[in-house]
């Protein structure tokens, strides 16, 4: 199942598609683009209360009705020399 919301999940538009994701049983499910998702929700990558709250209300709510492992792909800033192994945003990113 490929799912490409362009709001929340939790908008009038997006609300029953996500609802109808939750009922089914899945092994695997990946977010890919995190940034992109917290922007959907109106939070911001570098507030980690913002952060925090778009794992409970998102991954964490489709592993905890899917059943699935949630993969959540990350990006690390271009340069090289200044990146490291986080993600550009704020620590919660990597923590939770």
């Amino acid at each position: 199942t490929y799912i490409r919301p362009e709001q929340s999940p939790y908008t009038t538009r997006e609300q029953h598609a996500f609802r109808t994701l939750l009922t089914h049983t899945y092994t695997l499910a990946i977010i890919d683009g995190v940034t992109d998702a917290l922007t959907q929700e109106g939070a911001a990558s570098k507030d980690n209360d913002d952060i925090a709250r778009w794992h409970r209300h998102i991954p964490r709510t489709i592993a905890r009705h899917t059943g699935a492992a949630v993969i959540l792909i990350d990006h690390v800033t271009k340069n090289t020399d200044t990146r490291g192994r986080f993600a550009i945003g704020g620590q919660t990113k990597m923590a939770a």
